[in-house]
């Protein structure tokens, strides 16, 4: 095994091996004899499953009894070679094989809590949804709902600043302006006023064309994006040290 690319430790019998393994469990496999002093195979499987479940087990023996082949894979063992003229390239077969089968396991596992992180993810946001239809369907100030809309929004999205428009006279006028870094609170029920003159409706301009086109735009970076023209919050991110990066824009 040493000379097919495996790292390889020896222990000399199953009781020094089970120690090993305790003291560090990120073995990728163990190889183990049946008849050893102190403790031998079977008895070594079985603790190994107590305690690690997972840890796959070969077994490299010159027993050749049946029942004892049939004891060692009740106890857990993934296989059961005899030592032959062939055992050279059984062992690294059998060894390939089971790591393979570690792999694909590990990786199964990891998809299953991808999945299970995103059915949390999904259920917070529909949580978060049905909390936030039912405010806005109570809420009967305008200015304070569309102040609710940005600020819910930026909840679901992770957003750390959020802008609402209102179309007027063929032009996009400032409604709401939120930001946390900023700790700006603009228009709404702050009831400040918000001094920025009203954006005319373009598609060189990531907010008119998403007003134009009725469609959603996702900037990963507004510094590379060259899809539109961002001269606005560029300037906006000199006068006040911010950093715009990523943007999503909604009709």
């Amino acid at each position: 095994l040493s000379a097919e690319r495996f790292i390889v430790e020896t222990a000399e019998n199953g009781e020094v091996a089970f120690k090993k393994y305790q003291q560090s469990p990120d073995y990728d496999l163990i190889v183990s004899d049946i008849n050893m002093p102190v403790m031998g195979g079977i008895e070594l499987i079985q603790k190994l499953r107590e305690s690690f479940l997972d840890v796959s087990v070969i077994v490299l023996t010159g027993n050749n009894q049946v029942s004892v082949a049939m004891s060692a894979i009740k106890a857990g063992a993934g296989d059961y070679l005899l030592k032959d003229e062939n055992i050279q390239d059984t062992i690294v077969l059998s060894v390939d094989r089971a790591l393979e089968k570690r792999r694909i396991l590990e990786q199964n596992r990891k998809l299953l809590s991808d999945n299970a992180s995103m059915i949390q993810t999904l259920e917070s946001v529909v949580s978060k949804l049905t909390d936030i239809g039912t405010a806005l369907s109570a809420e009967k100030e305008f200015s304070k709902l569309l102040e609710m809309i940005v600020s819910h929004a930026r909840s679901i999205t992770h957003a750390d600043a959020g802008t609402l428009y209102l179309v007027e006279n063929n032009k996009l006028r400032f409604v709401i302006i939120q930001n946390d870094t900023l700790k700006i609170r603009k228009g709404g029920k702050s009831e400040e006023k918000i001094p920025f003159p009203p954006i005319e409706i373009s598609e060189s301009n990531v907010s008119g064309f998403a007003a134009l086109k009725a469609i959603s735009v996702n900037i990963p970076d507004v510094y590379t994006s060259e899809l539109f023209d961002f001269t606005g919050p560029k300037k906006f991110d000199a006068s006040t040290g911010y950093r715009s990066q990523s943007m999503l824009v909604l009709p």
